[in-house]
């Protein structure tokens, strides 16, 4: 340990002891890593200032649905973690570039810059819409500015600051006897390199395994076809249209498998090459897909609770994976250094019949792993019989009411209703924070008061074309972000008084092509965000000049094709804002000035 204190790797060593395709590996791990670490960190801001602005609050609903503590509170804990490991991917990526092209400085400036323009580009492309965006003004708007020039700039300038210049290139590395001692044992050319490959990864599969498959069999169960992101919220694929969900299930799968697999078949060969780095770069690789994969399919998808997790065990999948990439590529680099060095070292000393040859001198200078360093057979098969167990485990117990192994109950998939067509809740949605529940068209003949507990969060409720006759008093309660309920097109012919009293800040109402006659007595009284109201084509016979009095922000108003006759009263449309009023294909015999 002590010869190795003194005679420990420089920066430089460990850019040059690596070949081409290796270094182009690792500087494109490290570039991704630290792009979508440095894209996490700001969207949990973003998503954090969101929730708590009240005029885009249903924004930052999509991630943290209904819960009681401010947005950025939750943004507080989870954006520093991905900005750190952001920070020193990124640090690590401009070590590399400085000390590979110390003798070319204009071609090491122009890299590193790219590197971090590409970086800064990257959270403009996502950021910027929401920070042109009219609705988002005051100080959300200032946040959002600082995201795009202060948050991701800072992290880039940090971490440029804090990189080690190329001047510093062949300074030796200082590392402690720990360190030394880690890496003789646990190392990726260490004695124990084996058994903690088994343990981590056992350790890996269990938690993706418990957290991503019951979360993506809810997924595909819910939404079983996919549409482009466009479509969200607006055009339902479930029976048919777009493509399929099942594939994003069956890669994470797929990944597991591989997971449980290849530390069996690796670590049994005596070729440095499979058992050391082969096995770095497989992890590497199976922590991207337990990462990047999940993140960006579920952001494309419109599943942000699930991009970006907030409660510890699904934060913690993620985070994980996203961090090991980081350590990987350090522990390839300090292993091809440990072992160019080693092969110096055995040159040096060479016809020194003293000087005794340890196993890792041996691995530099043949290429080959000990045979007692190499994994037997039946602790491969027992590692394999475990891992996979764990795999199945987590589906029996998990995900028998869902995909793969199950099916939502009940007419009225992907909520679950009575065989009688009621309603009885959306547990799934629940599950995934789904912001839209579509229970739209499918028979629905009556619904459970507390059908929509725990999906408080929802921005759209969508009942449109079912056939029950009436909506229980209180099933709205609770809905603290709605942007949106259908209920048009159905055969709704009345409303409990106070429906809508207990509900957060609707937007859009629509109760259009129904059988109702007539209106409860101060129904929209406490929706003052309500901004468009659709009641055409029913039976409505009056209109009271009070109807529409609660409706503030109201600027779209249609009841048109209804039966109301008689007089429309003064003061019946006065809502500040309002620029649409339809009354088209109704008796009306006049208007009253006001």
């Amino acid at each position: 340990l002590e010869d190795e204190l003194e005679e420990g790797p420089t920066l430089a060593d460990l850019a040059g002891a690596c070949s081409p395709a290796t270094r182009v590996g690792l500087g494109a791990l490290r570039f991704f890593v630290a792009a979508m670490a440095s894209l996490i960190s700001a969207l949990y801001i973003l998503f954090g200032v969101m929730y708590d602005t009240e005029e885009s609050r249903w924004i930052g609903a999509m991630v943290f649905g209904a819960v009681d503590a401010p947005g950025l509170l939750f943004a507080a804990f989870q954006a520093p973690p991905f900005a750190m490991v952001a920070v020193v991917a990124l640090r690590d990526l401009l070590r590399q570039v400085a000390t590979t092209y110390a003798t070319a400085p204009c071609r090491k400036r122009a890299i590193q810059a790219a590197v971090a323009v590409l970086m800064w580009l990257m959270t403009v492309v996502v950021v910027g819409p929401f920070a042109t965006n009219p609705g988002v003004r005051g100080s959300a708007a200032a946040l959002l500015l600082g995201i795009l020039f202060v948050w991701t700039p800072g992290l880039i300038a940090y971490a440029w600051a804090t990189a080690p210049l190329s001047t510093a290139a062949d300074r030796p590395i200082v590392r402690s006897r720990v360190a030394l001692l880690y890496d003789k044992y646990f190392g990726l050319n260490g004695k124990y390199f084996g058994l903690k490959v088994r343990g981590t990864q056992l350790l890996s599969i269990t938690l993706q395994a418990w957290t991503k498959l019951p979360l993506l069999g809810a997924f595909v169960s819910v939404h079983p076809r996919l549409g482009p992101f466009a479509h969200l919220g607006a055009v339902e694929y479930y029976d048919e249209g777009g493509s399929p969900s099942a594939p994003i299930f069956w890669t994470i799968f797929a990944a597991l498998v591989v997971n449980a697999l290849y530390p069996a078949v690796l670590l049994a060969q005596r070729d440095a090459f499979w058992s050391r780095g082969a096995v770095a770069f497989v992890d590497a690789g199976l922590d991207l897909v337990y990462s990047a994969v999940f993140f960006f399919a579920m952001l494309t998808n419109g599943m942000f609770a699930a991009a970006f997790p907030i409660w510890p065990l699904r934060t913690l999948s993620l985070f994980y994976p996203t961090a090991h990439v980081v350590f990987v590529c350090r522990a390839i680099e300090a292993s091809e250094a440990d072992l160019a060095a080693r092969r110096q070292r055995a040159h040096d000393v060479e016809g020194n019949a003293e000087h005794r040859i340890r196993a890792r001198t041996m691995m530099a200078l043949t290429g080959r792993v000990a045979a007692k360093n190499t994994l037997s057979l039946w602790k491969g098969a027992r590692f394999v019989a475990s891992a996979l167990g764990v795999v199945a485990v987590a589906l029996v117990v998990r995900c028998t009411d869902r995909y793969p192994l199950g099916s939502i109950p009940g007419p009225c998939a992907p909520c679950v209703c009575s065989d009688a067509g009621v309603l009885q809740g959306c547990p799934y949605h629940a599950e995934l924070t789904d912001q839209i529940l579509w229970i739209s068209g499918r028979g629905v003949t009556a619904i459970k008061k507390r059908a929509l507990e725990k999906n408080e969060g929802a921005i759209g409720v969508y009942l449109h074309e079912n056939v029950f006759e009436t909506v229980p008093a209180g099933v709205f309660d609770g809905l603290r972000n709605p942007l949106t309920i259908r209920l048009d097109h159905g055969a709704l012919s009345e409303l409990p008084p106070g429906l809508f009293d207990e509900i957060g800040p609707l937007r859009f109402l629509f109760m259009s092509h129904n059988r109702l006659e007539e209106l409860p007595s101060g129904l929209f009284d406490n929706l003052d965000d309500l901004l468009g109201v659709g009641l055409h084509n029913n039976r409505l016979q009056n209109l009271p000049s009070d109807t529409f009095h609660g409706l503030h922000r109201a600027i779209g108003i249609d009841v048109a094709g209804n039966n109301i006759s008689g007089t429309i009263g003064a003061g019946t449309f006065t809502n500040p804002d309002l620029a649409f009023v339809s009354l088209a294909y109704n008796p009306v015999r006049s208007a009253e000035a006001g």
